[in-house]
């Protein structure tokens, strides 16, 4: 009994103790490609413009196209070019952390290979196969408020 209770303790201990940001964590529900859902993106997005028609259907266009595939510690990303088809498409690879868990929730830390630039995102799982990521505020966009901002993307394989 004393053993189960010993037990019983570490596992809490373990379940609630703080996540460190050097922690090697890994979360498998990140694991593997998920394609932006321009659809579900769009409706997210949608009460939350206050932009002329034409901008809407401009910025709309951008969704549905970018690629992330989480392999081990590596995050690619893969966008096709929106007005060039034939172009090849931008590529980059980040390695990644895993920096926090919650029940519906994964937060990275990534670091670009190219720039060394670090950027941290939580994805928000609606379910296993879908998660949603807040859309930064652009520098260059100041007047618009993308506070609501949100881009879901679906599993496009397990």
């Amino acid at each position: 009994m004393k053993i189960l209770l010993c037990f019983f303790i570490l596992l809490l201990l373990l379940a609630f103790a703080p996540v460190r940001a050097d922690d090697p964590l890994t979360d498998a529900r990140l694991l593997g490609t998920w394609k932006s859902n321009r659809d579900v993106t769009v409706e997210a997005l949608r009460p939350h413009l206050k932009m002329p028609p034409k901008a809407q259907t401009l910025l709309f266009s951008i969704f549905g196209r970018l690629k992330l595939t989480f392999a081990g510690d590596k995050l690619s990303t893969e966008m096709p070019s929106i007005d060039k088809p034939e172009e090849e498409p931008y590529r980059s690879t980040q390695t990644y952390k895993v920096t926090a868990v919650t029940a519906d929730t994964v937060t990275t830390r990534a670091r670009d290979e190219k720039t060394g630039s670090e950027t941290q995102v939580t994805f928000h799982f609606v379910s296993p196969d879908r998660f949603w990521i807040k859309i930064p505020q652009n520098d260059r966009l100041k007047e618009i408020d993308m506070s609501e901002w949100k881009e879901f993307f679906d599993r496009v394989n397990k």
